[in-house]
């Protein structure tokens, strides 16, 4: 799971609150948290100690800070106690002078976690995207996927890749502005078709109005005028039957960004293959929890609207026969109270 906080430092000071929740109600194995600001040393050691004191199940902190500019970018990475063991370790590249990026190698597979760069105003930084930053990212996935092992990559990716994830594609400022040029969207096909999945469309093909960003200064959130520009992207190896590991569930999470800015996104993984799929593994089809107003309600299979009333998706996980986790964390469902158990 990825949260774009925007300034760690701030965010600690006024919205503990909110990561607190998200991290409660979620209970991820790995959190990365992008945008954080901050410059190695003391800054680092501050904000690591209370990450320290707030979650002390994650016990392994990692941070790439910017040492081309203070106060800009970079990312971080906290791990659970309960995977610490199945990671081999977490590098960080020596050219990523702006702190973009983290990889972690699990024992089956590599993740990347990531905050692309932005194109900027007047697209100033739209030639280095396209012809540096992005080649060397396909690049790099296809380098880890060679050494025998998959990858997913998770992150603000700053690209709003189909129709469907841009509000009002039909703008005629659309196409000229940072992360919706027709440029950024074909490099992201490009990706995709090196061999990799957008595990979101991968479960959801069709549905229209599923953001991960809306603009604070427009009060844009209220209304689900957005765009989506937070993906996990998998090898398309893990979304084939049976495999090990395999993608069963991406999601967004709204309800942590109430005013808008980037919502934090993850993904659900199985570690380890078994003869039949669990009933609630997600099968790929046009079906999500859409918010605002003027988003499309979702359809059932008989194509009836669903009520906008029915409550939001759920997470499950897995437990082993001895109560801890057995590897195999389940995709999230939507939680009906006529037909489901209490959680």
């Amino acid at each position: 799971m990825t949260s774009l906080v925007g300034g760690l430092r701030t965010f600690l000071d006024k919205h503990l609150d909110r990561i607190k929740s998200l991290v409660e109600q979620e209970k991820p194995d790995c959190l990365g948290i992008l945008e954080h600001k901050l410059q190695e040393g003391e800054n680092v050691e501050t904000a690591t100690k209370k990450l320290t004191e707030v979650f002390p199940d994650y016990t392994e902190i990692k941070f790439n800070c910017s040492t081309d500019k203070k106060g800009y970018s970079g990312v971080a990475v906290l791990l659970h106690k309960n995977v610490v063991s199945m990671v081999k370790g977490m590098d960080v590249a020596e050219d990523d002078t702006e702190g973009r990026m983290i990889t972690v190698e699990h024992e089956k597979f590599y993740l990347v976690l990531c905050y692309v760069p932005n194109s900027g105003d007047g697209l100033k930084r739209i030639d280095e995207r396209l012809k540096d930053w992005d080649p060397k990212l396909r690049k790099k996935l296809k380098t880890l996927e060679e050494k025998g092992k998959p990858v997913m990559l998770i992150g603000d990716l700053n690209v709003a890749h189909q129709d469907l994830d841009i509000w009002n594609v039909e703008a005629p400022h659309v196409p000229k502005s940072a992360g919706t040029t027709n440029e950024e969207r074909e490099s992201f096909g490009k990706l995709l078709g090196e061999g990799f999945v957008d595990g979101f469309r991968h479960f959801n093909a069709d549905c229209p109005g599923a953001f991960s960003y809306w603009s604070v200064r427009a009060g844009n959130r209220s209304t689900n005028r957005g765009l989506r520009l937070d993906y996990a992207v998998v090898s398309k190896s893990m979304v084939a039957e049976g495999a090990a590991p395999r993608l069963v569930d991406t999601f967004h999470l709204p309800e942590f960004c109430p005013n808008g800015d980037h919502s934090p996104v993850g993904a659900s993984l199985m570690l380890e293959a078994i003869q039949a799929d669990p009933s609630s593994v997600r099968a790929p089809k046009p079906s999500v929890d859409v918010q605002g107003e003027e988003a499309l309600a979702p359809k059932d299979a008989q194509g009836e609207e669903v009520p906008t009333s029915q409550p939001k998706q759920q997470t499950e996980t897995l437990e082993g026969k001895d109560g801890g986790k057995d590897g195999a964390v389940l995709a999230r469902q939507p939680s009906n109270p006529e037909t489901s158990g209490s959680e």
